[in-house]
């Protein structure tokens, strides 16, 4: 459990002006860190200070981060009755509460300063709607954040190069976003925070998307709140960014459902999985196929994920597909296409040592279980070979051991200390957490150059 001890403090002035009629101007919200040796203390790091008011997130009834009146209301349920729950980082997880809700009637309104990588470079400010993030981790006591820029807080868009590698199709750096993300770090929250922002980073030239990131340590209402992964948000504007496809075209399904779209799209979705009942041994089936399907990021996403052991992903959970609805011939990217966006991969590389040794792992034949639409399509001799030669570059390549274990100790210099006012502000004990990275790390490097040989044999027997 957290120590009563202080933790580091950032001072948030709130000043309105007004007049002899009562008229109030707007509120303008700084944040200023005194005695707090920013640069020194978070080096690597960008800093953002989160201010909200209370009620928008303690408060009973209306908070987003506190199990709340949602709770009461539920636990009184017969769904509540035929569950036990299971204790899972101070809260019971499978319990509803105002924190695990969704959606835009669970945005709140705040404000965010944001200080570049030497801490004390004020950037910009500016008003946002806020959102938690995630799955199980809203569980944890630091949980995740997205942030959404609206012309009614104020500002439609931000203007700004947010994610430092953030690059768009034509390998131009993005710099205008309509949502973003700060990550606790998914499942690998405790342990090392690396495993998705590093997985990422070292396939950013195969055949889909992948989200930048960069370290970022969060302040809410003058309060030290730990270690994130700022990450650019998939959304239809994204992609309108990143491959120059009009918002209002763009269809994305996340896990079985319509999360950009129209009415309708979903008829686009069942096409594409009407194929995991064709029989591809048929040439004739494949080239229908690849008419709707970007190939090489199908034979890509499926071999990536595959070769680094996801054991969170499959058609139902974080698996994400988006195309252009209508076609347009002066955009490759509005073929028309189905292409694969990556994220999430942290349950992998070694994450809790799964069956002793996850580099071991036959993910191969567990994809061929789970994934009936990968199962039809790997039956094709012209696919199969495509997608062993993706997984043979993945391996060799991508994560070359040579190459990618130096990229790993790059980032875990800069990530190690930061994460130790991180272990002490949650959970009160850096020495015992120190371990817990080290290990994790470890458990990275030995996946690394275990991995291309076991997955290798799995897929070529």
């Amino acid at each position: 459990m957290p120590t009563a001890d202080e933790v580091a403090k950032c001072t948030v002035i709130r000043a309105v002006a007004v007049n002899a009629e009562h008229e109030a101007s707007e509120v303008v919200t700084k944040s200023y860190f005194v005695g707090n040796e920013v640069k020194k203390k978070y080096a690597g790091a960008t800093v953002m200070s989160l201010v909200i008011a209370p009620d928008n997130f303690l408060n009973y009834d209306t908070g987003i981060h506190v199990m709340g009146k949602v709770y009461d209301e539920w636990k009184n349920t017969e769904e509540e009755k035929q569950i036990t729950g299971s204790f899972f980082g101070n809260q019971y997880w499978n319990y509803e509460g105002n924190y695990t809700q969704s959606g835009r009637t669970w945005e709140r309104e705040a404000t965010i300063d944001y200080f570049d990588a030497d801490g004390e470079t004020f950037e910009f400010s500016a008003p946002v709607g806020v959102r938690l993030h995630g799955g199980a981790s809203r569980m944890y006591g630091q949980k995740s954040f997205k942030f959404y820029l609206r012309e009614e807080y104020g500002q439609k868009n931000l203007k700004y190069p947010l994610i430092e590698g953030d690059l768009d199709a034509d390998g131009k750096q993005v710099k205008k976003y309509k949502s973003f993300m700060l990550r606790n770090g998914g499942n690998d929250t405790e342990y090392s925070k690396i495993r998705d922002v590093w997985n990422q980073a070292q396939v950013g030239d195969r055949a889909y998307g992948v989200q930048a990131a960069r370290p970022c340590v969060l302040f809410i209402n003058g309060e030290y709140w730990g270690l994130y992964n700022l990450t650019e948000k998939y959304s239809d504007n994204s992609i309108e960014t990143n491959y120059g496809v009009d918002k209002d075209n763009v269809v994305m399904f996340k896990e079985g459902e319509m999360d950009e779209g129209q009415e309708g799209d979903e008829a686009l979705y069942e096409e594409l999985w009407s194929y995991a009942n064709k029989d591809f041994t048929k040439a004739s089936v494949y080239e229908e196929f690849c008419k709707i399907m970007d190939i090489d990021s199908f034979a890509d996403y499926y071999a990536t994920e595959i070769y680094i052991a996801n054991s969170d992903w499959n058609p139902e959970k974080n698996y994400l597909v988006w195309r252009a609805r209508t076609t347009d011939a002066t955009n490759p990217y509005a073929d028309g296409k189905w292409r694969y966006l990556l994220f999430d991969t942290e349950y992998s590389m070694g994450l809790y040592n799964e069956s002793n040794n996850q580099a071991t792992e036959n993910s191969y034949q567990r994809t061929l279980q789970q994934d009936k639409l990968f199962a039809a399509v790997i039956k094709n001799s012209g696919f199969r070979q495509k997608f062993i030669a993706a997984l043979e570059q993945i391996g060799s390549k991508n994560f070359n051991a040579d190459t990618c274990l130096k990229n790993l100790d790059s980032v875990t210099k800069v990530y190690q200390p930061l994460m130790q006012d991180y272990y002490k502000r949650f959970f009160g004990s850096e020495t015992q957490q120190e371990r817990q990275f080290d290990n994790n790390v470890s458990a990275i490097r030995n996946f690394v150059q275990q991995r291309y040989s076991s997955i290798m044999n799995y897929v070529k027997r």
